[in-house]
């Protein structure tokens, strides 16, 4: 019975957090949706940051390492994959930093899967140059260009961008980055991806490599 009533605690209050954020969410908000005392809630998580913690820890229990890349297929679903993460838990990349500075197991989960994502990332553009797909000439940068990548997923465009449909404009400027480092079969196998992704939805706008 105690197990059931801290994760009904979590399964609210990660969903008052999506709504209405985390700062803007209290104790005694989550408690009134459970219709529970505030005491009864405190006796389980004592303050909203152990809450918010443990809710994090759950979350990150589903999480799969990324595994190195080897079309631009693969590359492509991997940044839906992210997007699709953010989407899901807005609660958490909303407060990206600030969780991170008040839960220090949080710190840690944030960075070992930051640097899986960039070891993953970095060793996929060295299979890509393998492949042809990437120039060669750029393999010192690749590295610094994951981390540009990371940087993108993770916190997202400037607010003014929100008036787009921010997602699919994410993924343009990822993809945008990467078009300088192209070869002809990299442009290729790009624009034959774009030309899929366009046939599936109506959004017309894409960067085309020239």
């Amino acid at each position: 019975m105690k197990s059931d009533i801290k994760q009904a605690i979590m399964d609210t209050a990660r969903q008052l957090f999506n709504e209405k954020g985390f700062h803007d969410t209290g104790m005694r908000d989550i408690a009134a949706a459970l219709n529970i005392s505030v005491g009864n809630l405190t006796y389980h998580y004592k303050k909203k940051e152990d809450l918010i913690e443990a809710i994090l820890l759950q979350d990150h229990q589903k999480y799969q390492k990324p595994k190195p890349l080897y079309t631009f297929d693969d590359l492509n679903q991997l940044l839906l994959d992210i997007t699709d993460q953010k989407d899901s838990r807005p609660y958490y990349y909303r407060h990206y930093v600030q969780l991170a500075q008040i839960c220090p197991a949080v710190y840690e989960m944030q960075v070992s899967v930051l640097k899986n994502l960039r070891d993953a990332l970095t060793e996929s553009f060295h299979n890509f140059v393998n492949a042809g797909l990437l120039k060669e000439e750029f393999a010192q940068e690749y590295k610094n260009i994951a981390g540009v990548i990371m940087t993108l997923m993770v916190y997202g465009l400037p607010d003014f961008y929100q008036m787009e449909e921010t997602n699919r404009l994410l993924l343009n400027c990822v993809w945008s980055i990467l078009i300088p480092c192209f070869t002809e079969p990299g442009r290729e196998q790009y624009n034959s991806l774009m030309l899929m992704e366009k046939s599936q939805r109506k959004d017309p706008v894409t960067p085309q490599p020239k």
